[in-house]
């Protein structure tokens, strides 16, 4: 009688499909644990490039505060200069105003019509607050103040010019006449030329 070993064909293939099952577990799981390793790989370098790109724009926002303070610095410099610029000019545009207003001032002193030279009347005092002037002087006569007075009311640097007081007074021997005048300053606009001075 023959005798057939089904049992052990049987188990051989039950062994056989096991084992290809674990091949083929084995090689997907290679594969997973392969796809797995190469995506943490790209991620974790694109992380890093992320992080590069961070560091860089940091710097470089660091270089722009940098550069930003700089021009900060420069504007507060400019202005500070631009403001010692408008004083300068200021100045200027004063000691030129004083520089006409006492021209226009010796121009008012009556003079002596034979020899220019002023002789009716002169100034011991010239007091200017602001836009106030006072003039202190001496003439000698009341005609010569009165002439002055007419001479700086003409004048475009003074304005209503008063006549504040006057007295009779006597220095070595001759009568004078002492007088005080108050009036305000104009300053002309710039460009007009009074006085022959531009």
């Amino acid at each position: 009688m023959i005798r057939i070993n089904l049992l052990s064909n049987w188990e051989e293939r039950r062994r056989l499909r096991a084992k290809r099952e674990l091949t083929l577990m084995g090689g997907g799981l290679f594969w997973v644990l392969l796809l797995m390793v190469s995506l943490h790989l790209f991620f974790s370098s694109g992380v890093k490039g992320m992080q590069s790109a961070i560091q860089q724009l940091q710097q470089e926002i660091t270089r722009l505060q940098q550069v930003s303070e700089e021009v900060d610095t420069f504007k507060r410099k400019k202005e500070i200069l631009e403001e010692k610029l408008k004083v300068i000019s200021a100045l200027e545009e004063g000691k030129l105003n004083a520089v006409k207003i006492l021209d226009q001032l010796a121009s008012s002193i009556p003079t002596d019509s034979q020899s220019d030279i002023p002789q009716k009347l002169w100034l011991t005092s010239y007091k200017e607050v602001g836009t106030k002037v006072e003039f202190i002087g001496m003439a000698l006569s009341p005609e010569g103040v009165a002439e002055f007075l007419m001479n700086l009311d003409r004048s475009p640097y003074f304005d209503t010019v008063v006549l504040h007081s006057t007295e009779w007074v006597e220095e070595k021997g001759i009568q004078l006449t002492r007088f005080q005048i108050r009036c305000e300053l104009r300053i002309p606009p710039i460009g007009d030329s009074v006085g022959g001075l531009e």
